[in-house]
């Protein structure tokens, strides 16, 4: 019990670094994402600040996972955030993953390059220097949440058209997988050292995993895009179609009745009377018909 105790009491420390670190990180790159895609945080903060006290401490939890498993289960739990808690349509919500995705990667990646390979700090320091586990966070969080805020403050909506793309499952469920992968590699290659601070390869093999699948999911927005645009030219074009036949069907109308108003003129004017009738009757009955 005793050593239970001590143990215990030994964990709490990196527990509530753990807390820190997974609750600002979710915070400052959900936020942004959010925003990035047109969701009114404004309007939503209590509802957001619900989601991310929930997040943090969900995420330290799956830090003690291994670390494959670690990852796919934040990519299913902030897929599922998205979709179910802040209800967004499946287009957007493909849209607002991957924007975090690249927020969240992208922000640690940076600053973790800069940590190790600018200043030298190797894992082991970072996670025996109790100033130096507080501040890495706010290396990257800061930037992200100024970020959040220029984007909320000037309307900035990277992706306001999303919700009028239907993305289909074939397209987002093998990019999905790629990034969880990749995430996987990067963390591996960048994260896993202890004693030294990762090479210049391993960075460069990291970086160039995360831009390809930038390119990637840009190439497939992308397309995706032209795919809707030709798809509206295309309704477009069948809508003036139709358009000219239903003209041209009135303007035969016109021509039809244009006709009928002259040949009962010209009988009202001869007196033909019978002969009128029996027209107007002929015609009754051709437009009942």
């Amino acid at each position: 019990m005793i050593q239970f105790m001590e143990n215990l009491s030994s964990m709490i420390p990196y527990l509530l670094r753990g807390l820190y670190h997974e609750t600002t990180s979710a915070a400052a790159a959900l936020a942004l994402a959010l925003i990035l895609n047109g969701y009114n945080l404004k309007d939503h903060w209590r509802k957001f600040l619900l989601i991310t006290l929930v997040a943090g401490p969900a995420s330290t939890l799956f830090f003690y996972f291994p670390q494959s498993l670690r990852i796919i289960s934040l990519v299913i739990m902030y897929y599922l955030v998205l979709r179910f808690y802040f209800r967004l349509s499946p287009g957007r919500t493909v849209i607002a993953f991957f924007s975090l995705y690249f927020i969240f990667i992208t922000g640690k990646l940076m600053f973790s390059v800069i940590l190790t390979l600018g200043f030298g700090v190797t894992m082991d320091l970072y996670y025996e220097h109790p100033l130096i586990n507080w501040l890495f966070p706010l290396s990257y969080n800061v930037p992200i949440i100024f970020l959040a805020y220029l984007a909320c403050k000037r309307r900035w909506h990277l992706f306001s058209k999303s919700e009028e793309i239907k993305i289909p499952p074939g397209y987002a469920l093998p990019f999905v997988i790629q990034t969880t992968l990749l995430t996987i590699i990067m963390v591996e290659l960048l994260f896993s050292f202890t004693g030294q601070s990762p090479m210049l390869e391993e960075t460069i093999i990291s970086l160039f995993l995360l831009v390809s699948t930038l390119m990637s999911f840009v190439f497939i927005w992308q397309t995706l895009k032209t795919a809707a645009h030709e798809a509206a030219l295309t309704a477009q074009e069948k809508l003036a179609e139709e358009m000219r036949r239903e003209i041209g069907v009135l303007r035969g109308q016109r021509h039809d009745f244009i006709n009928h108003v002259q040949i009962i003129t010209a009988l009202l004017s001869e007196g033909r009377k019978e002969e009128l009738a029996r027209y107007v009757k002929a015609l009754k009955e051709g437009l009942l018909t």
